[in-house]
């Protein structure tokens, strides 16, 4: 695992960011995107079982009549996996494209959740109070959705995305949302140094005015999309 995601840690490249967006008085909304292919992806196959060589030779112990039987001893306890060769909670699985490339299958409550961690580490290391994590309603849902289909902070249907809010009565006096689509190898800690490299995406994360944060996870393919939408 740590090979494949080593040889496409270049992909972090391709992070592809929404600017920022606010909504507070009427501000008009900011954004650029683009777009990259995604292909379409299938289930692993099943390996093939083992195969011993013909030729090779197969041993049998008979037990002697006159020998008493030798009791098998006891199995050395197995030895702990190192940290770094755990896998990831936010990684439930993996799946293969056509060609054969194996990517992972994310765990989308895990991966927001590790995406929560991050920014408020980044608001420990600026000295900022941490945010409180929201509730997830249906506009992160939707708006993960809604990115997979469209990547900017104006919606499929040409609204802009705090008409979402209006729609399901989310009461703010400030909003702002950073949208993200990143490669599943990248995982959490790739699209948080995406936010982090960006500076209105950075300001978004470490405003000390925002208190609260939501965070939903799409993936579709080899591409995770995120909708983290700051309020206070």
């Amino acid at each position: 695992m740590k090979k494949v995601l080593s040889v496409f840690s270049a992909l972090l490249s391709l992070c592809l960011l929404a600017m920022p967006a606010f909504a507070a008085d009427n501000d008009p909304e900011i954004f650029s995107f683009k777009v990259v292919y995604v292909g379409e992806a299938d289930r692993p196959s099943t390996p093939a079982p083992s195969h011993r060589d013909e030729d090779s030779p197969v041993f049998s112990v008979e037990e002697s009549p006159e020998s008493p039987a030798v009791s098998e001893s006891p199995e050395a306890p197995a030895s702990p996996i190192p940290e770094e060769d755990k896998q990831p909670d936010w990684i439930s699985g993996y799946l293969r494209t056509p060609g054969g490339f194996e990517y992972p299958e994310i765990d989308a409550e895990a991966f927001a959740d590790e995406i929560f961690r991050l920014a408020n580490e980044e608001r420990v290391k600026a000295s900022l109070p941490e945010v409180e994590r929201e509730d997830v309603s249906p506009v992160t849902v939707i708006r993960a959705q809604e990115l997979s289909e469209l990547f900017s902070h104006t919606r499929p249907n040409g609204e802009g995305y705090m008409s979402l809010m209006d729609e399901y009565g989310i009461q703010y006096r400030w909003a702002g949302e950073n949208g993200a689509k990143v490669p599943a190898t990248s995982g959490p800690s790739g699209m948080m140094n995406g936010w982090m490299n960006s500076e209105g995406h950075r300001n978004n994360i470490l405003n000390p005015r925002h208190t609260g944060l939501e965070i939903s996870v799409y993936q579709v393919g080899q591409m995770v999309y995120c909708s983290q939408m700051f309020v206070y």
